[in-house]
């Protein structure tokens, strides 16, 4: 019932807030330098052979979700023949129990994301223990 209620307090949260990484304080250097263009909607537009496929979620996982108890699980794959574009489409999961709502897509081509959209639960919700 705890996870039910953190979970349902998140989607809250996730409705109001989008994704909160636009704050240039929040992203540290080394990921700033790999984006081209960001939208508070949660579209990245990565710079050219940046960011190879599948490691938003691994070397730039901190950015995203600071919390150790947030993961990122692969849920699809497919590939665009007529524009020449892989996706990959990712579910956040919070100690394993999986976000509502909270998804994120690579759009990538030869081998290197292009650009990435999604909604992501950013709030570290282990304060909700107290409930």
């Amino acid at each position: 019932m705890k996870k039910l209620l953190k979970l349902i307090v998140c989607i809250v949260l996730m409705g109001t807030t989008n994704i909160s990484i636009g704050q240039s304080s929040v992203l540290d250097s080394l990921f700033q330098a790999t984006v081209s263009e960001f939208k508070t909607s949660g579209w990245f537009w990565f710079n050219n052979n940046t960011v190879p496929v599948s490691q938003i979620f691994t070397t730039y996982k901190p950015v995203f979700l600071p919390d150790t108890g947030d993961d990122f699980l692969l849920t699809k794959q497919w590939t665009d023949n007529q524009i020449q574009f892989q996706h990959a489409r990712y579910q956040q999961t919070y100690n394993g129990i999986p976000v509502e709502g909270a998804e994120f897509t690579e759009h990538c081509r030869n081998g290197f994301v292009v650009y990435a959209n999604g909604k992501l639960c950013p709030h570290n919700i282990n304060h909700l223990q107290r409930w």
